[in-house]
């Protein structure tokens, strides 16, 4: 008798598990190159994320770098996640022109930026256990993320403030608790909730393209 075979719809893909590259690249997603791929594509969405401004309703300048960290884990998972936003600052801290073009010091970012990594692993995890499969699940991931940067970047500042004295400039006080959270995580939350918004939306939508094609 014949073996017959259950054929694999393409509609049951977002019910499978696994992560988006992993749907996108099933046959390679866990080789040498197709992790090469993969985090070399994180890099550059990250990078130019980075190079985004766009307006923020409490009147601070912003980027959609944070928006790509968190699409970047979402879509790698964890483990590849983390290792394109380490790649990405490695990169960025040897002098390649990676970073936003702030006007303040690395010494002000630099929680913020480690922050990213502490993300990856978070919205990466929560990717891995399924949370990219539904609008509200990604957003809640997606803000998990980006509030951990935001803490991360706070933190970094409270106890700098406190430990080394680390001020805005040569002529300013040395930040406080109270003025970390009040010039540098109040005024993003609400960019925050909107990003999570827009990756909450991309993420689903990225699976029902894979879905279909």
């Amino acid at each position: 008798m014949a073996e017959t075979t259950t054929p694999i719809h393409a509609t049951d893909i977002i019910a499978q598990p696994g992560t988006i590259w992993q749907h996108l690249r099933p046959a390679w997603a866990e080789s040498f190159g197709g992790h090469a791929l993969a985090i070399a594509g994180g890099i550059a969405l990250i990078t130019i994320g980075a190079y985004i401004s766009v307006p923020n309703p409490m009147g601070v300048p912003t980027t959609l770098q944070t928006l790509a960290v968190m699409l970047v884990a979402m879509c790698l998972g964890s483990r590849l996640g983390i290792a394109a936003v380490a790649s990405y600052l490695t990169l960025g801290i040897a002098g390649a022109p990676v970073f936003s073009p702030s006007t303040l010091h690395i010494s002000l970012t630099a929680g913020f930026l480690g922050g990213f990594l502490v993300a990856a692993f978070v919205t990466g995890s929560l990717a891995e256990r399924g949370w990219d499969r539904s609008l509200w699940r990604s957003m809640i991931a997606m803000l998990a993320g980006g509030l951990t940067v935001l803490v991360c970047g706070w933190a970094y500042l409270a106890v700098g403030g406190a430990a080394f004295g680390l001020a805005l400039n040569d002529d300013s006080a040395a930040i406080s608790v109270s003025s970390a959270l009040g010039l540098f995580v109040a005024p993003f939350i609400l960019i925050e909730i909107i990003k999570s918004i827009v990756g909450g939306v991309l993420l689903p939508a990225a699976r029902k393209v894979i879905r279909s094609s």
